[in-house]
C-alpha cells in the first residue's frame, strides 16, 4: 500500500545531500513507483556504511512494511529512526517515523501499541488538519480491527495458487457455474514484455477453465483483448458473455460470439467520462449498473455511482450512491450478487486497514443500506479487493496483498462451509396474497442486543435466505409498502444444522375499509418493563403505523387474572406508542379482549370503519350493571371525564335517569349552581371517545367529554 505523506516534505523530498547520491535518487525513484524490493535492497545497502542515519533507518523500516512477509522486521528500524529524530529535534521527521512505527504495528494487528501512538500524535496535532483526520483514520481502523478479529469467522480462505505468480494478480470474476475464472496479472508473457516502472509487467487478462472440478493452468484471454497497453478486467456480466475492460481510465467492454472474445469498444453505457471509471458491475436482469469514478461532486477519491434503465432501454444520467456509502477516500472493486446484495471495497467505514471488503443489502428505494465489513479473516490490515460471491452463497473469490501470498497480490478463496459450526443458512418464502413479490424487505434483529443484523429484499420469486450466527436468537420483520406485517421468532441454537427452511409466508395486502389485523407479544411474567422482543415488535409497529396513516391500533393486555399489571402494561405500550410519534387519537384500548395467556399483549390494527363496526359490536352487547362498567372501575386514572348531565336541581344517584350505568356518577356543583354529573375517569382521550359512543348509545345523547380538573367542587 502506497502511503501520501502529509508534511511540506516526506521520505520522497528530500535534502540536497541525499539527491546528490545516485543510489538513493535511485532507491527513492523506485520506492515512489512502488517497487519496493528494489528500492530496500538500495538502501540497506546504503545502510550498511552509515548504520545510525535515521533516514536511511527510516526508508529501510517504511520499505519493510510495505512488504507483507517483511513488515515484522520494520519495527526495530522505524522505532530507532524515531528515537534519533526525537534526540535531535527533527520534529516533522519524528511525526514522520512515529506514524509509520504505529502503522506497523496496526500492520502486524498490535492494536494497543498502534492506538497509544496514534492517539498521541492526534492529541499533540490537532492543528495539522489534514494530519490528524488521516491519524483519525488509523484510530477508527485499530478500534474496527480489535473488534473484528474478536468475532473471527469460521472459516478457511485459501490460496489459489495456480492462478498466482510472484507478481500482482487481481480482479477475480466467475461464471455464474464457476466453472471459467477471469483474473488480470502483472506476470511475464505480456504482448510486449516490457517492465514499467513498479518492477512488472503490463496488465493482461487471464482466464482458467475447470474441467473434472480441476482448475486448468490459466492462459492469455484473448489477442483481441490484450495488446501492449494496459487491460484490466473489472466486471463480468450475469451470462458471462460480456468482460468488462478498464483501459486508459475509460469502461470497455468485449462479447464473446461463438466462443470468441470481440475487440473491446467504449461500453455503451453512459459511465466513462473525462475522469477515471475503473470497476463496473450489472444487476441481473440488466437495468442498472453500479461503477466506480473519481469525477467531480463525489465525496472524495473513488466514489461508487449507479445509472438506471427505462422500460423504454433509456440509461439515466449517473448519480452518487451518498455518504451511506461513499467516503472521503476510495470505493471501488464493485459486485453485484443475484440476490440484489452489494459488495465493494472500501479504505475507510469500519476497515482494519487499506482496503477492506463491504456488503450492503438494497434498501428497497433503489439504493443501498449501511455497509457491513465482512470480517476476519477475509479482510486482513493489507488490501483486500474485487470480491466475488458464488451464487449459493458457499464460497468467495477475492485479491489481497496478505502475508503468505506469492507476489505482490494474490487471488483467495473463502470457504464459507465451515462457517456451519458458527452460522446457520436460513430459508425462507414471502408473498403477498396477490401472488406479488416485489418490495418485500425482510429484517432480521438480534434479540439480545435488540441490534439489526440483517436486511433483504425478497427475490422476484418471493424467496430470501440470511446467514444468522449460532447461539442467538432472532427477531423477523417481514414488511411491503401496502401490506400488513408479519412477525417471526427465528431461534438458531448451537448444534450441527447448517440450513434451516422457515414456514412461507403471506402478507395481507391492505383492503380500504375492512382492516382488522390481530397481533400478539408476550410480556415478561410479573413485569410491565418492555423487553428486547417487546421493543422490537413495537419499532415495527410504530413504523408501519407512521407509513399507514389511515389506520389505528387497539392494545389489550392479559385475560384478566392480573388486573393492575395489565393496566400498567397498557400504559406502558401507550406512552412508547406516542413517544415514537403515535398520535393518541389513532390509540385505543380494550375494544378487543385478550383470549390468549396472562402475559400476552393483543395489538389489533384497523381502519376507521372496521373501528366503528368493532364499537357498535361492543355496545349492541354491553350491559351495564354494578361490577360491569366502561371504564373498569376506573381502570387508568387520568385527566378525562364524561359529562352526561347538568340539573337546575340535585338528583339522587338512585334516580332512574342513572339507571343503565348502575348510578355510578360523581355529582359537582359548578358556578353557574348546575349540578353537572359525570361519568368514569380516563387517562387517554381514546378511551374516553370509546365510552363516550357507549353512553350515546345507551340514551345519553348530550353526553361529553371534558377536562375533569374544569370540576371543582364535589357535591356528594
Amino acid at each position: 500500500m502506497k502511503i501520501i505523506l502529509f508534511f511540506t516534505f516526506s521520505i520522497f523530498t528530500f535534502s540536497t545531500i541525499f539527491s546528490q547520491e545516485i543510489n538513493i535518487k535511485t532507491a527513492d525513484e523506485l520506492l515512489g513507483n512502488n517497487d519496493v524490493e528494489k528500492a530496500l535492497a538500495l538502501y540497506q545497502e546504503k545502510l550498511v556504511t552509515d548504520q545510525n542515519n535515521p533516514e536511511y533507518l527510516l526508508r529501510v523500516g517504511y520499505s519493510l512494511m510495505c512488504i507483507p512477509d517483511k513488515k515484522e522486521s520494520s519495527i526495530a528500524y522505524l522505532q530507532s529512526a524515531s528515537d534519533i529524530f526525537k534526540s535531535k529535534k527533527s520534529t516533522i521527521s519524528y511525526l514522520e517515523s512515529q506514524f509509520y512505527l504505529a502503522t506497523a504495528y496496526r500492520k502486524l494487528y498490535r492494536y494497543q501499541e498502534a492506538l497509544a501512538i496514534f492517539e498521541t500524535l492526534l492529541k499533540e496535532n490537532k492543528k495539522r488538519k489534514e494530519f490528524a483526520k488521516i491519524v483519525e483514520n488509523e484510530i477508527q481502523n485499530c478500534k474496527s480491527g480489535e473488534i473484528l478479529i474478536n468475532d473471527t469467522l469460521n472459516v478457511s480462505v485459501k490460496n489459489l495458487k495456480i492462478f498466482n505468480s510472484p507478481l500482482s494478480d487481481h480482479s477475480p470474476v466467475l461464471s455464474n457455474n464457476e466453472n471459467e475464472i477471469i483474473f488480470t496479472s502483472k506476470r511475464k508473457n505480456s504482448p510486449n514484455n516490457e517492465i514499467y516502472p513498479d518492477g512488472q509487467y503490463s496488465e493482461d487478462i487471464y482466464i482458467s477453465k475447470k474441467m473434472n472440478n480441476i482448475w486448468k493452468a490459466p492462459l492469455p484471454i484473448s489477442n483481441n483483448i490484450n495488446d501492449a497497453t494496459h487491460n484490466a478486467n473489472c466486471g463480468l456480466s450475469f451470462d458471462g458473455k460480456t468482460l468488462y475492460i478498464y483501459r486508459e481510465d475509460d469502461i470497455y467492454e468485449s462479447v464473446n460470439s461463438d466462443n470468441q472474445w470481440n475487440n473491446p469498444v467504449l461500453i455503451n453505457i453512459p459511465v466513462n467520462s473525462k475522469f477515471r471509471e475503473s470497476d463496473i458491475c450489472i444487476n441481473e436482469t440488466g437495468d442498472f449498473v453500479i461503477f466506480s469514478s473519481n469525477r467531480e461532486g463525489g465525496f472524495g477519491g473513488m466514489d461508487l455511482y449507479k445509472t438506471s434503465k427505462s422500460p423504454e432501454g433509456n440509461w439515466s444520467l449517473p448519480e452518487n450512491l451518498g455518504n451511506t456509502i461513499n467516503t472521503a477516500l476510495d470505493e471501488n472493486g464493485v459486485f453485484l450478487h443475484p440476490d440484489g446484495t452489494l459488495f465493494f471495497s472500501s479504505q475507510e467505514h469500519n476497515s482494519l486497514g487499506g482496503f477492506d471488503i463491504f456488503s450492503s443489502k438494497p434498501d428497497g428505494n433503489g439504493s443501498f443500506g449501511q455497509p457491513v465489513n465482512i470480517g476476519f479473516p477475509i479482510n486482513s490490515a493489507e488490501d483486500d479487493l474485487s470480491f466475488y460471491m458464488s451464487a449459493d452463497k458457499k464460497r468467495g473469490y477475492f485479491a489481497s496483498e496478505r502475508s503468505g501470498g506469492l507476489g505482490h497480490s494474490d487471488i483467495y478463496m473463502v470457504d464459507f462451509a465451515d462457517s456451519s459450526k458458527k452460522y446457520l443458512i436460513v430459508k425462507g418464502l414471502v408473498k403477498k396474497n396477490d401472488q406479488s413479490c416485489e418490495g418485500i424487505s425482510v429484517t432480521f434483529s438480534n434479540l439480545n442486543t435488540g441490534k439489526q443484523y440483517d436486511n433483504t429484499i425478497a427475490q422476484t420469486d418471493g424467496s430470501y435466505l440470511s446467514v444468522l450466527k449460532k447461539g442467538q436468537d432472532y427477531f423477523v420483520a417481514l414488511t411491503a409498502a401496502g401490506c400488513l406485517f408479519e412477525t417471526q421468532i427465528q431461534k438458531a441454537p448451537k448444534d450441527t444444522l447448517k440450513e434451516k427452511r422457515t414456514i412461507p409466508v403471506i402478507l395481507q395486502k391492505i383492503v380500504p375499509d375492512n382492516v382488522t389485523k390481530k397481533y400478539t407479544n408476550e410480556f415478561t411474567k410479573n413485569s410491565e418493563q418492555i423487553n428486547q422482543e417487546n421493543e422490537l415488535f413495537l419499532n415495527t409497529l410504530a413504523n408501519f403505523l407512521t407509513e399507514n396513516q389511515e389506520l389505528t391500533v387497539d392494545i389489550s393486555c392479559g385475560n384478566g387474572e392480573q388486573k393492575d399489571l395489565d393496566n400498567k402494561r397498557v400504559e406502558t405500550i401507550v406512552k412508547y406508542l406516542k413517544d415514537k410519534g403515535i398520535t393518541e387519537n389513532r390509540i385505543f384500548t380494550n375494544i378487543f379482549p385478550v383470549d390468549s395467556k396472562s402475559n400476552t399483549a393483543q395489538f389489533t390494527v384497523l381502519d376507521k370503519n372496521s373501528r366503528l363496526t368493532a364499537f357498535n359490536e361492543k355496545v349492541n352487547n354491553f350491559v351495564i350493571g354494578e361490577n360491569d362498567k366502561p371504564d373498569s372501575g376506573n381502570r387508568l386514572k387520568g385527566n378525562y371525564t364524561i359529562q352526561i348531565g347538568a340539573f337546575s336541581k340535585k338528583l339522587e344517584k338512585s334516580n332512574p335517569y342513572f339507571k343503565k350505568i348502575g348510578g355510578k356518577v360523581k355529582i359537582f356543583l359548578s358556578n353557574d349552581k348546575l349540578f353537572r354529573y359525570t361519568f368514569g375517569k380516563y387517562t387517554y382521550m381514546t378511551d374516553a371517545e370509546k365510552n363516550l359512543l357507549i353512553l350515546h348509545k345507551l340514551g345519553y345523547k348530550d353526553a361529553f367529554i371534558r377536562d375533569i380538573n374544569w370540576y371543582k367542587t364535589e357535591a356528594e
